[in-house]
């Protein structure tokens, strides 16, 4: 007899609906017991995963919903930080600057754990670490300072060219 429940990734609309069924009825307040009974599972635990598997579901749809919002309010963050820096290298106000850069370097980094650009593998495939953010952050606030808040004279790297991996 075939299973039912994940069949490709996707959760029979039946089974959907009975692991509803018991959510509903969970949050009315009936043991795993009595719901097992009602729904047709042997066990309790079957109950139990029935719930726990609806709850997954409402959460990850919950996130998709969610996170589009979030990327957008990141987006206008890191503009608005970015504003702040360039403001402050206008003005010749390292502080303001460094404010911004704060800012929108925060900013950033949620946008990238937002899109799952965070993890230990995208990092060591980009080649930087930690560290060298850091430095580079370091060296391009010197140069700035160096410039007297005016323009720096940089290089654009492309992706695959010297020095990067893709």
């Amino acid at each position: 007899m075939a299973r039912k429940g994940k069949a490709g990734g996707r959760v029979d609309p039946e089974v959907q609906a009975r692991q509803q069924r018991c959510l509903d009825l969970k949050v009315r307040g009936l043991p795993y017991a009595d719901i097992a009974e009602r729904e047709g599972y042997a066990s309790e635990s079957g109950a139990r995963a029935a719930v726990e598997a609806a709850l997954m579901r409402a959460a990850a749809e919950a996130a998709e919903v969610v996170r589009p919002l979030m990327i957008a309010r990141a987006e206008r963050l890191w503009e608005h930080g970015l504003g702040v820096m360039l403001e402050g290298r206008n003005d010749g106000d390292m502080e303001r600057y460094s404010k911004g850069a704060a800012v929108a370097d925060r900013a950033l980094a949620r946008l990238m754990k937002l899109h799952g650009l965070d993890t230990p593998d995208v990092a060591l495939h980009v080649g930087a670490g930690a560290g060298d953010l850091e430095r580079l952050k370091a060296d391009f606030l010197l140069e700035i300072t160096r410039a007297g808040g005016g323009v720096v004279d940089a290089e654009l790297v492309e992706p695959g060219g010297d020095g990067c991996t893709e």
